[in-house]
């Protein structure tokens, strides 16, 4: 192999994980969006006083899931 090519399947491999990246990137965000869309829809469909209990009691579970 002569350095020339070495050099043009470097070009490639290096834009194949560039898309790659970007590609995790991008879905990993839709994935997000989504779930918290689903949290969202959740929480507005309970009632005003089930709402502050069940907020309350994710952020507990939440809380104790950092520690």
């Amino acid at each position: 192999m002569n350095l020339n090519v070495i050099r043009e399947q470097r070009k490639t491999m290096h834009a194949d994980m560039m898309w790659r990246k970007n590609y995790i990137e991008t879905t990993n965000a839709s994935q997000v969006k989504t779930e918290r869309d689903r949290i969202i829809a959740k929480i507005d469909r309970l009632a005003p006083g089930l709402r502050t209990v069940y907020l309350r009691r994710r952020l507990d579970l939440l809380k104790t899931r950092l520690e």
